[in-house]
């Protein structure tokens, strides 16, 4: 009940509830006055719809990583989290009162653009039955998303694993079932495993609209019921855990150094070694970002698994409808793309956050290092870490726009206008893209520095500068990018002022001196 008391009076509660009813509120007004234009069409509700309610369900995948993934974790780590039981308390208790106090966020969110997506009824093309059946799939993914971050929060003790773990997850429920059903229907005894999507609630969400609800209720409903039971198994094995492991326990099961240096091959040590070299010369900032295996093995992680899907919709595409082969497989590398502008996000929240918590950051600030040059190497660090990684699904993208007006086919003038044709949008979009990742490293750094946990920094940057722009704005953000760079890179140039800020509400102010006595 405690939970639920001060997450009704924070702020942000607040703030989410007006932002989400402004948003909404703006893009319905702008649907409105664009179908009353001279000249202009009659505009149905099932765009209104789809973009609403795609923007909620897309927030919905994320709520878990961004609020419930640090809950327990948290707890562990400043050692709260066994006061609870020496109390009456049980697991369950304890993840449940966390549980539903976090979900208020989301839910209170959710009904703030409840009313604008109701007006989609009235505008056409969306029936009654269609608009509760998304709006069920979409409350469903918020417990399941909020289930499996508890559940991840109560297995490990940092915050970067957390959400990281929370962030996988959600990622493997969503888009495995996709990629079986995807090659499933590549095989001409296998249709019947088409279905396997609803395993995911992105199938969930697909079969909940009229085309494909009208042709096989039961999926829709079984798909529905599987998602629930795995809310409700993640939130289980979370409450048996939490009271099993509630101690601040090590990880054992890593590997050992040896064992990963042996089955590391000498050519990338190298090119490891040489780039690490290369940060540590840049200053001790540059040196500390750029540690951590594992981040860079789950970006590369995610370079392979988008240009394994996008190859496979290409292919699946241009032998069954040629003409979208290229706009399919070039949204499935934008997917991609924009998994690794939540990446970066996270990892500048979280490693500036730890380099504060453990000290480091005080150390480097006791060093004459001007905070320009700090700044300037931990943008190296991030380079060092997710440039190549954006230039291989660049690559992906020319190639598989090239390739889409090929499979076109049509009577071209030449080859090389060919080429120009399809290599021309994919630069732009790939333009827009890498605006997108340098608006999201100085916005995400500049307001790690500002809240003391990860969380808020995190989701005020997935918010302001990855999913409003993305909605309003779509390929014209580039605006949005540009006036964040503008806001921020002046506030960056101060980076030791905004470090300084970082600790001073950790420190307090000095005590007032006694009165004087007469």
């Amino acid at each position: 009940m405690r939970e639920l008391h001060v997450a009704a009076r924070r702020r942000s509660t607040f703030q989410i509830r007006f932002l989400g009813a402004v948003g909404a509120t703006l893009f319905g007004g702008v649907v409105l006055m664009a179908s009353t234009l001279p000249g202009v069409p009659g505009v149905s509700g099932r765009g209104l719809f789809l973009t609403l309610m795609g923007a909620a369900m897309a927030m919905a995948l994320v709520s878990g990583t961004i609020l419930t993934a640090d809950s327990l974790s948290r707890e562990k780590r400043e050692g709260t989290l066994g006061l609870l039981f020496l109390t009456d308390l049980t697991g369950l208790d304890v993840v449940a009162g966390k549980y539903v106090a976090l979900s208020l966020v989301p839910f209170q969110g959710f009904l703030s653009v409840f009313p604008v997506v109701a007006m989609s009824i009235f505008m056409g093309g969306v029936t009654p039955g269609e608009f509760w059946r998304v709006l069920l799939v979409v409350v469903t993914t918020i417990f399941l998303s909020l289930s499996v971050g508890m559940w991840v929060s109560s297995r490990v003790t940092e915050d970067r694993e957390a959400v990281w773990g929370s962030l996988l997850w959600m990622t493997g429920l969503s888009v495995a079932p996709a990629f079986l059903s995807a090659l499933a229907s590549l095989a001409p005894g296998l249709g019947g495993w088409a279905d396997v999507r609803v395993l995911g609630p992105v199938g969930v969400f697909e079969r909940a609209q009229a085309g494909f609800y009208g042709t096989k209720p039961s999926t829709f409903w079984l798909g529905v019921a599987i998602q629930w039971g795995l809310a409700g198994f993640f939130l289980g094995r979370a409450a048996w855990r939490v009271k099993r492991d509630w101690r601040l326990v090590e990880n054992a099961r890593r590997k050992s150094p040896v064992r990963v240096a042996r089955w590391t091959p000498r050519w990338w040590t190298r090119i490891v070694d040489a780039r690490g070299a290369r940060l540590r010369r840049m200053g001790n900032l540059a040196w500390l970002g750029w540690q951590g295996e594992w981040m860079r093995r789950v970006v590369w992680g995610t370079v392979a698994v988008t240009c394994l899907a996008g190859l496979t919709t290409f292919w699946v595409s241009a032998t069954q409808q040629p003409f979208s082969a290229g706009a399919r497989s070039m949204g499935v590398v934008s997917t991609g793309l924009w998994m690794m502008k939540v990446m970066l996000a996270a990892h500048t929240v979280h490693f500036l956050h730890e380099t504060c918590r453990n000290g480091m950051m005080e150390l480097l600030m006791l060093t004459p290092i001007p905070g320009a040059a700090m700044w300037r190497g931990h943008l190296a660090a991030v380079r060092g870490i997710f440039l190549w990684p954006f230039l291989a699904l660049a690559v992906l993208q020319i190639g598989l726009g090239i390739g889409g007006r090929m499979a076109m086919g049509g009577d071209w003038p030449s080859f090389g206008i060919l080429v120009v044709t399809g290599l021309v949008p994919a630069v732009l979009i790939l333009l827009v893209h890498a605006l997108d990742f340098v608006a999201v490293a100085y916005y995400s750094a500049r307001w790690a520095l500002h809240y003391d946990r990860p969380g808020k920094a995190l989701f005020r940057t997935l918010l302001l500068v990855i999913a409003l722009p993305g909605l309003f704005c779509s390929h014209g953000r580039f605006v949005v990018d540009l006036l964040v760079m503008a806001r921020t890179a002046g506030d960056l140039d101060r980076f030791r002022e905004l470090v300084r800020g970082w600790f001073v509400p950790r420190v307090g102010r000095a005590p007032t001196a006694p009165p004087r006595l007469a």
